[in-house]
């Protein structure tokens, strides 16, 4: 019986480490449920001084206490700049699906003095994007938004942003959906980009709407795809030290 040399035995071992931490990874991402997902919302209804592309708002979904799926939507430093008057600014309405969660609009539970409808296309300035399933307005602007969901059996952040195509029809085809799955209100901004520098400042209300348009992979899928490249690589390279070791062709 052919014994192996010290070195290949220490290539064995190292080999073995690596590949143990790897699959102890990919347990863990295939195992675990993502605790959150973020969305930017970086489109706009006012293209001159808010072009898409820019991230102007953040929305978080994660999972809460005793089974509730927590939303948070905050407005980032592209919308600060903009704000001339902070006591009047902030997020007047917000609209998001319910997805494959299962939930209705008895299933939220609101900051005070804000409420949910319906979204049934009523405000037409609005259909500039779509559709909605919940339709959130407040008495009182808000630069972070906080609201949860409950009630809910084996809902994930994940089901209340599914994938979306552009382009798909509404049952009753007055709206070509473009994929967006949120949208958000902000009152209080400058239609002037440049109001910093001039005076008086532009004191506009007139409110900006912004969507979101891509959806993440959820952490947890990055962590499986990281897992699976690393356990790819390392592979290769074992497979390359052995060959070093015992002359085998590459």
């Amino acid at each position: 019986m052919e014994f192996l040399s010290t070195k290949g035995i220490r290539c064995f071992s190292k080999a073995l480490v690596f590949n143990v931490l790897a699959c102890i990874a990919l347990a863990i991402s295939t195992q675990a449920n993502a605790s959150s997902v973020s969305v930017f919302m970086n489109l706009s209804n006012n293209q001159t001084v808010f072009p898409d592309g820019t991230n102007y708002l953040e929305v978080t979904v994660r999972d809460g206490n005793n089974g509730d799926i927590d939303f948070s939507l905050a407005t980032l430093g592209p919308l600060h700049n903009l704000v001339p008057d902070w006591d009047n600014f902030g997020i007047s309405a917000f609209k998001f699906n319910f997805g494959d969660s299962g939930a209705t609009l008895a299933n939220l539970l609101l900051p005070l003095e804000w409420g949910v409808s319906q979204d049934d296309g009523g405000w037409d300035d609005w259909l500039e994007f779509e559709l909605f399933d919940a339709f959130l307005t407040g008495d009182y602007l808000k630069t972070t938004l906080n609201f949860s969901i409950f009630g809910v059996d084996g809902d994930t952040p994940e089901d209340y942003l599914p994938a979306c195509s552009p382009g798909e029809s509404y049952p009753d085809g007055i709206l070509e959906r473009p994929c967006a799955l949120l949208i958000a209100e902000v009152m209080g901004l400058s239609d002037n980009p440049n109001f910093k520098d001039i005076w008086p400042m532009d004191p506009s209300t007139a409110p900006v709407r912004f969507a979101d348009s891509v959806v993440p992979l959820p952490p947890a899928a990055w962590l499986f795809i990281s897992a699976i490249a690393m356990l790819g690589w390392m592979r290769h390279r074992n497979n390359a030290r052995f060959g070093e070791v015992y002359g085998l062709p590459g």
